[in-house]
């Protein structure tokens, strides 16, 4: 597909959007993601920035991150894609063994991740984030211990850092891989943890960990319940209106389908669902207790409008099963809720409360 054809539909989704969801924006974030956006040449990214900067205003420290994978040769462009104010990169690093590369069907290898992040310090990239999976398939300890060794030796500003998960309708979730057992990727977990806490960085999120400074501005608005804007094949955004009522929507996930959908003007080239107050607690606590900051009870209410004595049960139970924590007028998860943080979520998939326990805004 060519790149500009998309772009001509990316541009007319964000008027769209930004239409439908009454949204007046000053932009903090930019993320460019999802699937492989360095395959698009600088000249497609000066575009969309101009038309997005158009209809919405950026703050002055705005973040913009883009998505690189290694192995793709497109290293030139680097100087180019500072130039245009993209200030950010996250590279698909996973791990920095060609084999277990290999294992999960990436065409790159470890020297290219490397080759990549170099060339992007010697651009003047100063903000890098690397992701980072353990348990991956036949994965040892030893071969984790060396991931960990040349991550820190890179020393990025940011590391997102996670198991692999198995999705439905994957190629591994129809023929298993020979994962590492429970234990020894629980000891993976811990000791990455333990060594990004030793070497200076800071967790901020169950996957993310930062240096000082440099947590991701986009990531964090998700997980602080903040609304975003999102445009392209498969996109998921979110709003809230004047009332209080909170929106999510999802745009069509196919290319080709999305793409004509856009431009032949139907109105329904998205889905979109309000989040009802049946299940807006839970929404609200699955972004929140990602965080290691927690949230207050006027959070709470300020986000959703629901009174926190209508819900004080849910929440003295998950702290009497040391899910939860409360300091400093600071509801957070501790180390056990985020280690079981699907069990803690359960206890809040309840029934709506009482509508008398919402603010009518």
């Amino acid at each position: 597909m060519p790149a500009n054809e998309y772009v001509s539909a990316l541009i007319v989704d964000l008027k769209k959007t930004l239409t439908f969801s009454n949204s007046s924006l000053e932009l903090k974030s930019i993320y460019f993601g999802g699937g492989t956006p360095n395959l698009f040449p600088p000249d497609a990214f000066k575009t969309l920035l101009d038309n997005i900067h158009g209809e919405c205003d950026f703050t002055d420290s705005i973040e913009i991150t883009l998505e690189m994978n290694p192995g793709i040769d497109q290293q030139d462009n680097l100087e180019r894609y500072l130039a245009l104010g993209i200030n950010r990169l996250s590279i698909g690093a996973q791990t920095f063994s060609k084999k277990i590369l290999k294992n999960i069907g990436r065409l790159h290898n470890e020297s290219q991740t490397i080759q990549l992040y170099n060339h992007a310090r010697k651009a003047g990239f100063k903000n890098i984030n690397l992701d980072v999976m353990f348990g991956l398939p036949e994965q040892t300890s030893t071969q984790f211990d060396h991931d960990l060794r040349q991550l820190i030796d890179l020393s990025p500003e940011h590391i997102s850092f996670y198991e692999l998960t198995i999705e439905p309708g994957t190629y591994y979730y129809l023929k298993k891989p020979d994962l590492p057992d429970h234990e020894t990727t629980w000891s993976m977990c811990n000791k990455g943890k333990n060594v990004f806490e030793q070497t200076g960085y800071q967790q901020y999120e169950i996957s993310a960990f930062s240096k000082p400074g440099f947590q991701c501005v986009h990531n964090l608005n998700y997980w602080l319940y903040g609304d975003f804007v999102a445009i392209g094949a498969g996109a998921h955004g979110k709003y809230t209106r004047p009332t209080g009522e909170i929106f999510r929507y999802e745009k069509k996930a196919n290319p080709k389908r999305y793409m004509d959908s856009v431009m032949n003007s139907e109105d329904h080239f998205f889905s979109i669902e309000k989040v009802n107050k049946g299940t807006l607690i839970l929404d609200f606590m699955m972004n929140y207790l990602r965080t290691k900051s927690g949230f207050t009870e006027q959070e709470l209410f300020d986000k959703t409008g629901i009174q926190f004595n209508s819900v004080s049960n849910l929440f003295t139970q998950a702290k009497s099963q040391g899910f939860l924590k409360k300091q400093h007028n600071q509801w957070s998860s501790t180390s056990k809720g985020h280690q079981f943080l699907n069990d803690l979520l359960l206890l809040f998939t309840v029934a709506a409360p009482d509508k008398s326990t919402f603010d009518s805004r």
